[in-house]
């Protein structure tokens, strides 16, 4: 069964992460986070060092305030280091397995469940 999920590129990463979610256990701010940054990856994938700036502190300052409730940046450095600890962000970049599941990426993800 294939179940079809409807979405725009804003929501692309939340949906992508919330499927995760059930592997890597997330929690809504670190999706929150992780979403973020992996929309600003993906609108700047053209230019040249984008996964070494991705981590920048003009980036996370950027997306801290960009959230309805603005984060501190303590907070935000805490998500961050659990987003490192769970292996979604590996040496200050996106872990590249996960640039797979980008939109035009090559990877599927796939349920299996059998009794």
């Amino acid at each position: 069964m294939i179940i079809p999920i409807k979405t725009d590129i804003r929501n692309y990463f939340k949906v992508l992460l919330h499927i995760l979610h059930t592997v890597v256990r997330l929690k809504p701010r670190e999706i929150d986070v992780m979403s973020s940054l992996l929309l600003v990856y993906y609108s700047n994938r053209d230019k040249k060092g984008v996964d070494r700036l991705i981590l920048s502190k003009e980036v996370r300052r950027r997306i801290r305030n960009s959230f309805k409730v603005v984060m501190s940046e303590n907070s935000f450095n805490n998500h961050v280091m659990q987003l490192r600890r769970k292996g979604l962000l590996k040496g200050g970049m996106i872990n590249p397995s996960l640039l797979k599941l980008l939109p035009g990426g090559d990877m599927d993800i796939t349920y299996s469940i059998k009794l």
